[in-house]
């Protein structure tokens, strides 16, 4: 049921991500217009550009948390002995949702704050600039059992990306290195 709720969450997000680009798109292009064909620069359309593409990377980074998409050296982790692979896991994730909650409490501490103040271009509260960090804290904190690798079943289709020529030159297996 978590799974599902978190895979909801994470479309949403994206979607939200991908509307918000697009919105980025039009004001950069409204602004252009303005500047070019009707020789007035509309200056809301930068400052909500820039306050689109807040929002957009903290919803970017949610998604790319929860599907690991993230940087990671899982090469090194999976040089370990199992049992200490585990115990790395649990750290990686538990250091994540610390970050996580940072994020969260730091970005609502400076919301609070400059909640009170105005955007000199926007009709907004300039405390809107921190609410982004809130979002990628909170839906950033993956739990892991939203993560965990399933087995794959026998005889269940499977799709496979690139070749030999797409590896990296990490570990030896790559291209690279063959």
């Amino acid at each position: 049921m978590f799974t599902r709720l978190c895979a909801l969450v994470s479309k949403a997000s994206l979607m939200l991500a991908v509307i918000g680009l697009l919105c980025v798109m039009l004001c950069v292009q409204w602004q252009v217009f303005g500047r070019y064909v009707l020789n007035d620069t509309p200056t809301w359309a930068e400052a909500l550009a820039l306050l689109l593409v807040l929002f957009v990377t903290a919803f970017g980074l949610a998604v790319g948390v929860r599907d690991a998409g993230h940087i990671g050296l899982e090469s090194l982790v999976g040089l370990l002995p199992e049992k200490w692979q585990h115990r790395i896991e649990i750290l990686i994730h538990f250091l994540v949702g610390a970050f996580g909650c940072l994020m969260l409490r730091s970005g609502w501490v400076w919301a609070s704050a400059k909640w009170g103040e105005k955007k000199p271009m926007l009709p907004v509260p300039d405390g809107i600039d921190y609410v982004p960090i809130m979002i990628a804290g909170g839906l950033g904190n993956v739990r892991r059992s939203d993560v965990e690798k399933r087995d794959v079943v026998v005889g269940a289709p499977l799709v496979v990306l690139g070749g030999p020529s797409m590896l990296i030159g990490l570990g030896g297996g790559a291209a690279s290195s063959v």
